[in-house]
C-alpha cells in the first residue's frame, strides 16, 4: 500500500527519461563529437601528427594519405588548432558504435614541389650600359706618372754630395769602423825580424867607447 501512491502519480505524469534511440536529446552548442577532415584542403604538412598527444593521427605526405585511429583519439582539439589550412574540425555528432576496431583513412593528392624559376637578368637601357662601360674603362686605365720632373732633383742632389767627400767624412767620424787589411806572410816575417833586431840596436847605443872613458878619467885627475 505504501507504493500505491507513487505508482498512481507516475501513471498520470510525464516520463522522467527518454526512450533512446527512439527519442534523442538535443545536442549542446560546445559539444565535441567526431574528428573529421576536408582532405581536398590538406597539404600533408604533418603538423597534426606531430602535435597530437595520443599519437592517433598518421600522415604520409608522399602517398597523400591521412589516417585516424578513432579508438585512440581523446578529442582534445589540438590538431584543429595547429592546422594551417583549417581543414580539420570536430563535429557535433558522435561516431556510431563498432564491433571491431578499425582505422579511418582518407586519400588525397600529395603536394608537388613548385619548380624554381630561373633568375632573369634585369633589362638595362643602352645609355646606362654605355655610361657603365666608360666608367669601367676610366678605372682600369691608370693615370700617367710624370717622371721627368722628379729626375732632375735627384741628379742635382747627387751632384751636390760627391761620393769621395762622403767616404772621407764617414772615416773621420768613425775611424774604428775602418777595418785594417789582414797582414800577409812576408809582412809577418819582416815584423818578426825587426822585433829580434831591436834589442841589439839598443845595446849598441848604450855601449861606451874605451877612448871616451880614459878621457873622462884624465879630466877628473886634473
Amino acid at each position: 500500500m505504501y507504493m500505491t501512491k507513487n505508482v498512481l502519480r507516475n501513471l498520470f505524469k510525464k516520463s522522467a527519461t527518454r526512450l533512446y534511440p527512439l527519442e534523442k536529446r538535443e545536442i549542446f552548442e560546445n559539444v565535441r563529437g567526431a574528428l573529421d577532415i576536408e582532405i581536398d584542403k590538406c597539404i600533408f604538412c604533418r603538423a597534426c601528427q606531430l602535435r597530437c598527444p595520443s599519437q592517433c593521427i598518421t600522415v604520409d605526405n608522399k602517398a597523400g594519405t591521412w589516417t585516424l585511429d578513432p579508438m585512440a583519439c581523446v578529442v582534445c582539439g589540438v590538431c584543429v588548432a595547429v592546422c594551417p589550412k583549417k581543414c580539420l574540425h570536430i563535429g557535433k555528432q558522435y561516431r556510431a558504435p563498432l564491433l571491431e576496431r578499425g582505422l579511418i583513412t582518407h586519400q588525397g593528392t600529395p603536394r608537388v614541389p613548385k619548380p624554381k624559376a630561373a633568375a632573369t637578368a634585369p633589362v638595362v637601357p643602352a645609355e646606362q650600359n654605355a655610361e657603365a662601360e666608360v666608367q669601367k674603362a676610366a678605372v682600369a686605365t691608370p693615370a700617367p706618372v710624370n717622371t721627368e720632373a722628379a729626375t732632375p732633383e735627384i741628379s742635382e742632389t747627387v751632384a751636390e754630395k760627391p761620393v769621395e767627400a762622403d767616404i772621407s767624412q764617414a772615416a773621420a767620424a768613425a775611424p774604428e769602423a775602418v777595418e785594417k787589411p789582414e797582414a800577409t806572410g812576408t809582412e809577418i816575417e819582416t815584423n818578426a825580424e825587426q822585433i829580434l833586431e831591436t834589442p841589439q840596436a839598443e845595446s849598441e847605443k848604450t855601449e861606451v867607447k874605451p877612448d871616451d872613458a880614459e878621457q873622462k878619467k884624465e879630466d877628473l885627475s886634473a
